[in-house]
């Protein structure tokens, strides 16, 4: 049986799984060429799901987003290519 590694741990290929990529705020905010207070306010407004990867019992927290998330957050709000307006010819 194959086997694929994951960092440092060697997991049979049947049980890998295709993992999320997560995101600091810092990076998002340097994607998306924002300030991290402002990642910070689409957080709280519901815009980006997070994961607080900190450790139980923490006092401090290590918040994440999806790649897969901003991917559809910038979907969601893309604007479509502006049609040329097409002029009558002068008659």
């Amino acid at each position: 049986m194959p086997n694929e590694t994951k960092g440092t741990a060697t997991l049979p290929a049947e049980l890998t799984v295709q993992m999320p990529v997560l995101l600091t705020v810092a990076e998002i905010a340097t994607y998306l060429g924002a300030s991290k207070m402002h990642v910070y306010r689409l957080i709280e407004a519901g815009e980006l799901p997070v994961s607080d990867i900190a450790t139980p019992g923490s006092t401090s927290t290590k918040t994440r987003v999806a790649a897969a998330d901003l991917a559809a957050y910038i979907a969601r709000y893309r604007t479509p290519k502006e049609t040329p307006v097409s002029r009558k010819p002068r008659t």
